[in-house]
């Protein structure tokens, strides 16, 4: 046992936590920390003697605070900070919830965290979409201390992950696309997408509004974006014929992209799939045309800063991740490495044949020379 002024400090047996006890008016309190490190446990009892000191009330709650409530906690500082990504949070606790809804949080430790890691892994689980999902666990488990309904956070686990992005699609491959493509809406996003790298969000997002065909420019309004900042491009020549057909007989609110109904366009899987299938490209990804449009503009010569400014890239680490090389790059760098040594060594000979021929011209001169006529 561990002795702080007027309280102590111990274990149960066979418990992995602390004990404290103190007294506070002339009674004593015994209070489960939760806590399996001494210095930590230390700190709890100097808080609660001082606390006694000052005369404060101290509360100390026999319910154990559940996973689930954490969570509760964790979707109401979503839905008051607007964040955008709570779609994402429900899905992540369709996995979760099963696992932990109903355990308590002080229960929780990185062993018991591996094994959900292992179980997630089992059933067929990314590593970047685990990791996602103890992300928004721990932030529940902060937000929980921060409201004082846990007294610490475990140590999550993070697993390692191959975040590179890959896929490109090329010139004939576009063609392709677009040649079997015969709605204007679809035709309008592949145009977008592959021009700019603007994600999928972004552009089905778009109002008539945010065109101008006076000054042939797209914007996406600040706030609209996944890093909350606006953006506004030139529109090439196909982008600004097909936006001028999409946006007659519409309202500034309408939506740029709809079906033949009238109905903005949310989700096209299927006509993906079967524009992708018509084409001769099964497997191409929508997002193939972010990466696309992100090289396009690299090899039209635009400074890297520039693209991610296009393309709504926070940082140069997340636009490396997009490799925005491919084997074509890399096999076109190689023919041009070869022509220029092949020019290398023609200009060598050539050099070499003249200095060769300057001397054979000045001994034949001298010889001319020493002649008597």
């Amino acid at each position: 046992m561990s002795k702080r002024g007027r309280g102590s400090i111990y274990k149960q047996p066979n418990c992995a936590t602390y004990m404290i006890q103190y007294f506070r008016a002339g009674r004593r309190i015994r209070e489960a920390t939760g806590l399996d490190s001494l210095r930590a446990a230390q700190q709890r009892l100097t808080q609660r003697l001082a606390q006694c000191d000052a005369g404060e009330v101290i509360e100390l709650s026999r319910n154990r605070t559940l996973i689930a409530e954490l969570w509760e906690g964790l979707e109401r500082h979503y839905r008051i900070n607007a964040r955008k990504s709570a779609e994402c949070l429900r899905r992540r606790w369709n996995h979760l919830s099963p696992y932990f809804s109903n355990l308590p949080a002080v229960n929780i430790s990185h062993d018991v965290l591996e094994r959900y890691v292992d179980q997630r892994l089992a059933e067929g689980a990314s590593n970047a979409t685990v990791n996602r999902e103890l992300a928004a666990l721990k932030t529940a488990f902060r937000l929980g201390y921060q409201n004082q309904k846990v007294r610490q956070v475990p140590v999550f686990p993070h697993l390692r992950e191959n975040n590179v992005r890959a896929g490109f699609i090329e010139d004939a491959e576009y063609e392709a696309l677009t040649a079997n493509c015969s709605e204007l809406w679809l035709r309008l996003f592949i145009e977008i997408a592959y021009s700019f790298g603007w994600r999928k969000s972004e552009i089905l997002s778009l109002r008539v509004r945010q065109v101008s065909l006076a000054t042939r420019t797209i914007r996406l309004d600040p706030g609209t974006t996944k890093n909350e900042d606006g953006r506004e491009v030139s529109m090439t020549e196909r982008v600004y014929v097909l936006a001028r057909q999409a946006i007659a007989g519409k309202s500034k609110d309408d939506f740029l992209l709809t079906r033949d109904d009238g109905k903005p366009v949310r989700c096209f899987r299927a006509t993906w799939s079967n524009l992708t299938k018509a084409a001769g490209l099964e497997g191409t990804l929508i997002h193939d045309l972010r990466r696309s449009g992100a090289r396009q503009l690299r090899r039209a010569g635009v400074p890297e800063s520039v693209v991610q400014k296009i393309g709504g890239w926070k940082t140069a680490a997340m636009f490396k991740r997009y490799a925005i090389v491919s084997d074509g790059d890399i096999r076109s760098a190689i023919s041009r490495l070869e022509e220029s040594r092949l020019e290398q060594a023609k200009a060598e000979n050539s050099h070499d044949d003249s200095h060769d021929s300057t001397k054979s011209g000045g001994a034949g001169a001298r010889l001319d020379a020493g002649k008597v006529n």
